[in-house]
């Protein structure tokens, strides 16, 4: 996927994003950092058609994402909001199989393909014991891993995570980040992903697209981006950098 000079504003407001050209590499996780408020979530809505942007154009398998009708779309790319809804009584296999509907249609149904998707998604997320549980009995990781699992089931290529680990503990959060990984490494998806934690986008990201005030400031492999005066360039914060054998690089902010 190929961004070019792509620019976005609502309707009344200046831009949110501002001239951002980049590339996603193929087969890589790339996270989406910066402070609130700098367009990081607004950047992936417009990668994701979810907002079309003023000016510019995306670029994916050699064709303009607005070009793609809305099921070849669904089958190259899968989203995963930061909030999501469903009704509380729906269990969690039946939510699971919508992920499926970009495949059907009045004249053809592949029920076996379908079946393969989702007992795919399930296995991966780790879901067999609570297929046939209610949503609303399910913890917030659950929740969140039932969304993942929705998007497994489209079988894109193409994930897109919108800071998956909000609202989730630290338990929670690494049991998603280590399953985005596996999926990363097993199946050589591409996965493009928003956190707000540095720590946590050194160690699960291949590349890092570092926005503020609606511009893309930095792009570029990890451990190039990561910098003490990067740091204090982008959050205002001093940092001391570490890296040792057993959990890599990481900063630790120093309190003014």
């Amino acid at each position: 996927m190929k961004l070019d000079n792509i620019s976005f504003s609502y309707k009344g407001t200046g831009n949110q994003l501002s001239n951002i050209s980049a590339e996603i590499i193929k087969g890589k996780i790339t996270t989406i950092i910066g402070p609130n408020g700098s367009g990081k979530s607004t950047l992936l809505g417009v990668m994701s058609r979810n907002l079309a942007p003023s000016q510019g154009s995306i670029i994916m398998d050699g064709k303009a994402i607005q070009e793609y009708n809305a099921k070849d779309f669904a089958k190259k790319l899968a989203m995963v909001h930061q909030e999501n809804g469903a009704p509380n009584d729906l269990i969690v296999e039946k939510l699971i199989h919508y992920g499926r509907i970009p495949y059907r249609s009045f004249l053809k149904q592949d029920k076996d393909k379908d079946e393969q998707a989702i007992e795919f998604a399930i296995a991966r997320t780790n879901l067999g014991d609570k297929r046939h549980a209610p949503f609303q009995q399910l913890s917030g990781g659950e929740r969140q891993r039932v969304w993942l699992a929705l998007a497994l089931a489209q079988r894109t290529p193409i994930l897109f995570l919108d800071e998956p680990t909000t609202y989730l503990d630290i338990y929670y959060q690494l049991e998603i980040l280590e399953l985005v990984k596996q999926l990363n490494e097993e199946f050589n998806m591409t996965i493009v992903m928003v956190l707000h934690d540095i720590n946590q986008a050194i160690r699960y990201s291949d590349y890092l697209m570092v926005m503020k005030h609606g511009e893309l400031v930095m792009q570029g492999a990890t451990e190039d981006v990561i910098s003490k005066k990067s740091m204090k360039e982008i959050y205002n914060v001093d940092v001391v950098l570490k890296n040792d054998q057993e959990t890599g690089l990481y900063v630790i902010p120093i309190a003014k």
